[in-house]
């Protein structure tokens, strides 16, 4: 299954001293949705006395994509995630596109949450519980822009 949204959000970021700042959206779509992820509340808790049964294994790419205003730079990224576990894996990379001729610059997140099957064991619990939390708290950052920036 592929979903793909685009979708605009005026005056979405807050203004603040010299510049704007926003959270990240996108996840918000995909883990608001029951149909489309039920693990959030399977790795609410710090430990397991009994195993994880998921739905189903899950390989979800999510590329996001924000256009900046005229005249605003992202500030620093967050850093690329690489965390490989037996029972579920979580990359992310963002970078930043200077705007062209014809395009406006824009700061571009990359996520890759892999869950391996549909049980998760007792002892690969923490592993998973790493990987989930890394992807589901993403759109909690705030991402600094800033006027007039290079």
């Amino acid at each position: 299954v592929v979903l793909t949204v685009n979708f605009e959000a005026p005056r979405y970021a807050w203004v603040t001293e010299g510049g704007m700042a926003f959270t990240p959206g996108a996840l918000k779509f995909l883990l608001d949705s029951r149909r489309w992820a039920e693990f959030p509340s399977a790795v609410k808790s710090e430990e397991r006395k009994y195993p994880v049964w998921l739905r189903c294994n899950r390989d979800i790419r999510l590329e996001e994509a924000y256009i900046l205003p005229e005249g605003y730079t992202a500030g620093k990224l967050p850093d690329k995630q690489e965390i490989k576990e037996k029972a579920g894996s979580y990359f992310f990379s963002a970078k930043t596109v200077p705007a062209g001729k014809k395009a406006p610059a824009l700061v571009a997140f990359s996520h890759k949450f892999i869950i391996e099957r549909r049980t998760v064991e007792v002892e690969e619990y923490p592993g998973f519980r790493k990987a989930a939390k890394a992807f589901l708290d993403f759109d909690k950052r705030l991402i600094d822009l800033t006027k007039g920036g290079k």
